[in-house]
């Protein structure tokens, strides 16, 4: 018996394994349990490899569990290209495809064949075989069956009639034949509690989004930020909006500077190779100060890279890019839920310093779907400041300010004229070569990052004040280092950890008090040329020699828990 329960399913695409894991996971999320959801799949358009891993709990989940419980394959030679990323722990139960024999490797595991495709084609259901697995996974699992129909029902409820009644014949035969399979394994234990909302990342943004009064979006489908656009594709014209799929990124972020130039707020999502084209229009709006959100959504580099994993390894690009002097803010997210609070104060942001946001998110964390409070989803939102009348008589546009904020009109008020583009300007936005103007405007420009440093609620901190160890993280590795605190705390260590939200303008400060009560520092992060290391090495003043250190590796396999803690006990004398 069991009260935290880890399922991966793996197949050919096709085969239907992530299907499976989201009816699941609505099911669980129905019964008030804690569900975290998380799918890798090849970079091929069609066909290729696809697998899905879905914890299940009783008590909140800050990170998928190392190594999984239960496993089903469809293909071994598609779990072969999971090998690396899939663990099965020592007593895990294996089921699988019966006409594909077990390699030899795995005999030590409770392996158990099953015949998925012959359950289907007996339920006259030949396409769905992976909703039989389902069925006979409730069975010996003790999964809720009664929810997973319920599931199956709304997953399928704008397909036809048959198409529904096919998928319930092939689960209630599955777990009709399950019943003779006699199999020691961990079965779920758990009290129904209140129904729990199911969100992804990109889902996360697109709500807040429209919560945070976003009226225009403008994007490009690409992997793995497609779904807002999907989304915000079906409910910005529902609300009022508009929603526009343009030919490129490039496109794209000229309609968002457009957009948000007259007015409305508007915002794009994109991944690493669109972010790289957005780079001079990103630049336009930093000089012509005007309010845009961009999302962009890691996954693994350069070029092509792996579309379809996680990585972190646009930071210097979200950071910098962008010729001259660019100044930009960078918030990262976390996890699902505070995908949501970090869109929400991005467009806070934009619209107060009228400046450019841009959002950095990951692949497990864009389409991970986790459990959340529905009363979580709230956060302040502040609209625009439009130039009062006194500011619009004999107006400049670019007023110098203490804040660096000017007076901003919107097309069509009356004597809110001005000029502008993307050349260096006066106050009145007329172009201007001037050194002096130049530096003046520079300063200007750059004064707003010093007052949205000082902004609250944007650095997270765990573990005690003062600790040997210090872990410094950022984006998606929060939750892995989180519970690598408490247990390398719990078993006598002395660890804490910092997760900086806001990046730029990074909150220096609290991060060098953080550095100074610790004896030795850790840094973490997805990406093997250390791009959060050397930054932070630039902010900040990081201890010497062996006093600081870094775990840092290419993406493409989630972080776990296990390997912080190795990491940590080679620096400090503990064993978990």
């Amino acid at each position: 018996m069991t009260r935290d329960l880890t399922l991966a399913i793996v197949g050919s695409g096709g085969d239907g394994a992530v299907v499976a894991g989201d009816i699941l996971s609505m099911a669980c999320a129905a019964e008030g349990l804690h569900v975290m959801k998380t799918e890798a799949y090849g970079p091929q358009i069609r066909g290729g490899e696809s697998s899905c891993t879905v914890r299940i709990s009783t008590e909140p989940i800050l990170a998928q569990a190392d190594a999984i419980d239960a496993l089903v394959v469809f293909s071994w030679d598609d779990f072969a290209r999971f090998a690396s990323e899939i663990t099965p722990a020592p007593d895990a139960t294996i089921l699988y495809e019966a006409a594909d024999s077990a390699p030899e490797s795995f005999s030590a595991f409770n392996l158990v064949p099953v015949a998925f495709g012959d359950l289907a084609r007996e339920a006259n259901a030949p396409k769905n075989k992976n909703i039989a697995a389902l069925g006979v996974m409730c069975q010996i699992f003790d999964l809720p069956a009664a929810p997973v129909r319920l599931a199956m029902e709304r997953r399928f409820g704008k397909k036809a009639a048959e198409v529904i009644e096919s998928n319930l014949r092939a689960f209630d035969h599955g777990i009709e034949a399950a019943r003779s399979i006699k199999v020691s394994t961990k079965r779920l234990v758990y009290e129904r509690a209140e129904p729990k909302l199911l969100m992804s990342g990109n889902e996360a943004v697109a709500v807040a989004a429209i919560d945070a009064g976003c009226r225009f979006f403008a994007g490009y489908p690409i992997t793995p930020s497609s779904e807002v656009l999907h989304f915000l594709g079906e409910w910005l014209p529902r609300i009022g909006g508009t929603c526009l799929q343009t030919e490129d990124e490039l496109a794209a972020i000229g309609a968002v500077v457009g957009g948000s130039f007259a007015g409305v707020k508007s915002m794009t999502a994109t991944s690493g190779p669109g972010l790289s084209l957005m780079a001079e229009m990103i630049g336009l709006a930093s000089m012509a100060e005007v309010p845009a959100v961009v999302y962009n959504v890691q996954r693994g580099g350069p070029s092509t890279g792996i579309p379809t994993k996680s990585e972190q390894s646009d930071l210097m690009h979200a950071v910098y890019a962008s010729h001259g002097d660019t100044p930009r803010v960078v918030i990262a997210c976390s996890d699902v839920e505070d995908s949501y609070h970090a869109t929400v104060e991005a467009f806070n942001i934009a619209e107060e310093f009228q400046v450019p946001v841009i959002v950095l998110s990951d692949q497990s964390i864009a389409q991970c779907r986790e459990t959340l409070d529905a009363g979580s989803l709230t956060h302040p939102v502040h609209d625009r400041r439009v130039a009062t009348p006194d500011e619009l008589s004999e107006y400049r546009r670019y007023r110098v300010t203490e804040s660096g904020v000017s007076p901003m009109s919107i097309p069509g008020m009356a004597g809110g004229m001005y000029q502008t583009n993307g050349l260096e300007h006066d106050e009145q936005g007329r172009p201007s070569s001037m050194f002096i103007t130049h530096e003046r405007m520079n300063a200007k420009r750059y004064r707003k990052l010093e007052a949205i440093a000082g902004r609250d609620g944007l650095v997270r901190r765990y573990g005690p004040a003062k600790a040997d160890l210090g872990i410094i993280c950022w984006g998606s590795s929060a939750g892995p280092v989180r519970l690598a605190v408490e247990q390398l705390n719990a078993s006598g260590a002395s660890v804490a950890a910092l997760v900086p939200q806001m990046i730029v303008p990074l909150p220096k400060a609290q991060i060098q008090s953080f550095i100074d009560g610790c004896r030795e520092i850790l840094i973490v992060e997805l990406s093997y040329s250390q791009q959060f290391h050397h930054y932070l090495r630039a902010e900040v003043d990081l201890p010497r020699g062996g006093a600081t250190q870094v775990h840092a590796r290419s993406g493409g396999k989630a972080l776990t828990v296990s390997e912080i803690i190795s990491a940590v006990e080679s620096r400090l004398e503990v064993n978990v």
